[in-house]
């Protein structure tokens, strides 16, 4: 990750692409912008795929934290707390299979069409959308009912489990496409997962 540079950059970070970004007086941290104009796999030296090396982004998020950390860097009398917002961003973005996907597609949209679409606006696919209402209706009905409950969950979470793998093939033969219509189921059955475990610990 070292890099020469022709001026003199105090670079917070030696990174072959985006060194500048974290220089104090190259560059004011700005998260609007870093969304803009960092490509995260590329800021952790990943390759862009919906599979991810998890120890290897792990082992690069806490290098990173270890230099930029607000801590770190007030000690070292730099009041440069939104660089470890960055890191943290890209990272927890990566990090979830839901957060990478819709990542990964918009990341495709801005390279294929120039601009960032919203499939989820245009999504038609009425049999998913009553399988989610029956789950809903299932998990409300549940509310009461511990091993309803849990059922509902193992529903759901299995039916996630099969859409990531199906969102996985769909991004490795590039077709675009099916990525965007599954990362929008994905979000669905995302949200049911999230509202049926806080919904199991409110029953414990």
């Amino acid at each position: 990750m070292r890099r020469a540079f022709a001026h003199r950059c105090r670079s917070l970070i030696k990174h072959p692409v985006y060194a500048k970004f974290f220089c104090p007086d190259c560059h004011k941290p700005d998260l609007d912008q870093f969304q803009r104009s960092v490509n995260y796999f590329l800021l952790y030296l990943l390759p862009q795929s919906f599979t991810v090396d998890n120890t290897l982004l792990v082992h690069r998020y806490r290098e990173y934290q270890r230099l930029l950390h607000p801590d770190i860097l007030q000690a070292r009398g730099l009041d440069c707390q939104d660089y470890s917002k960055c890191i943290s961003l890209a990272y927890t973005t990566l990090q979830l299979d839901v957060t990478r996907a819709q990542y990964l597609v918009r990341t495709m949209q801005l390279q294929l069409h120039g601009r960032a679409l919203t499939p989820e606006s245009t999504f038609q696919d009425a049999q998913f959308m009553e399988e989610m209402f029956d789950l809903r209706c299932e998990l409300q009905a549940a509310r009461e009912d511990c091993e309803a409950l849990a059922r509902v969950v193992r529903t759901s979470q299995r039916e996630k489990a099969a859409y990531v793998q199906a969102v996985g093939r769909a991004f490795e033969e590039k077709d675009w496409k099916t990525a965007e219509e599954l990362t929008v189921r994905l979000q669905f059955l995302q949200k049911l997962c999230e509202d049926a475990k806080e919904m199991g610990r409110e029953a414990n």
